[in-house]
């Protein structure tokens, strides 16, 4: 569940974006601290109610200078098709072979690897790249609150 985390620093990584564009997470933390969430997929409607979420907090979080990025194991087309459906203002990394998944501790094996996912999860990342905040659920309908993401920023003190 919830816990500040000691600071350790955040598994790097690079990713393609729903379009094919590699983005790494230093490239994020130059612009400042991260706000990373996992998801199972575009196809789960926790995730889906996830994403609304941070759309609809994403200026707030903007506002901080905080970056919103979300990472799926799941193939591009689908997430491009999804993104230009509902008009997210992030994008979404995919990470179809799992390693950052991997790397990050949340990936949970559920059967066949094509069906191997995310656990839903939160880390909040500063511009150092030492985790600030994690949240590493233990069934697919929790996530942190808004409130309880102000809150670990608010804690951070930056942004």
């Amino acid at each position: 569940m919830a816990h500040p985390s000691p600071l350790i620093v955040a598994p790097p990584f690079e990713l393609p974006t729903q379009k094919g564009e590699l983005r790494s997470l230093a490239q994020f933390l130059a612009k400042g601290p991260v706000l990373l969430a996992f998801h199972r997929g575009t196809w789960c409607p926790n995730c889906r109610r996830r994403f609304t979420e941070l759309a609809d907090h994403s200026a707030a979080y903007e506002a901080r200078g905080v970056q919103i990025v979300a990472i799926l194991a799941q193939s591009s087309d689908a997430v491009r098709r999804y993104i230009e459906e509902t008009g997210l203002p992030f994008d979404i990394l995919v990470d179809e072979s799992r390693s950052v998944l991997k790397a990050y501790g949340v990936w949970h094996a559920v059967g066949l690897v094509s069906w191997n996912t995310a656990r839903p999860a939160l880390f909040l990342i500063d511009r150092s790249g030492a985790i600030r905040y994690s949240f590493i659920a233990e069934r697919q309908d929790q996530f942190p609150s808004p409130a309880a993401i102000d809150e670990a920023l608010d804690k951070m003190g930056e942004g």
